[in-house]
């Protein structure tokens, strides 16, 4: 299978970072996300409840979310 481990590389990221996540998502789940967002220095972090990995598409808001954080 394919694997790709990048914990550990996490807390080099430097630039502003959005992470977002949905609470039902089973590919990286909210645990992940959250994860993730505590391992990035300065990163915030977003969840959907209730939406899973398919958020971006799922959630109504989401363009408008990522455009307003990179602003």
């Amino acid at each position: 299978g394919l694997t790709h481990e990048a914990y550990d590389a996490l807390d080099r990221i430097a630039c502003p970072t959005l992470v977002i996540g949905g609470t039902e998502d089973r590919i990286v789940t909210g645990k992940a996300s959250e994860e993730i967002a505590g391992r990035i220095p300065g990163s915030e972090l977003y969840m959907y409840e209730g939406l899973s990995h398919g958020l971006y598409e799922e959630a109504p808001d989401f363009l408008e979310r990522v455009m307003a954080f990179c602003r």
